[in-house]
């Protein structure tokens, strides 16, 4: 919803091809792979956090394949 707003403002504003715009536009989509990259990153330790409380209260059953490996 960010970036296609902040890229239709900017059509309505400019209609024409201008680089002021296309830099602002680049920055709007620069900051959505930012905060996508982010959300990542912190599901990631979310999980592996989670992972650690199951762990700690035995809930965490390791399937019979990856058993004789570890």
């Amino acid at each position: 919803m960010f970036n296609p707003s902040i890229e239709a403002m900017c059509d309505f504003i400019q209609p024409d091809y201008h680089k002021k715009i296309g830099i602002i536009k680049d920055l709007a989509a620069t900051g959505l792979g930012l905060a996508i990259f982010t959300w990542l990153i912190v599901l990631i330790i979310e999980i592996i956090k989670v992972l650690d409380i199951f762990k700690f209260f035995g809930f965490f059953i390791i399937p019979r394949f990856i058993k004789g490996r570890l």
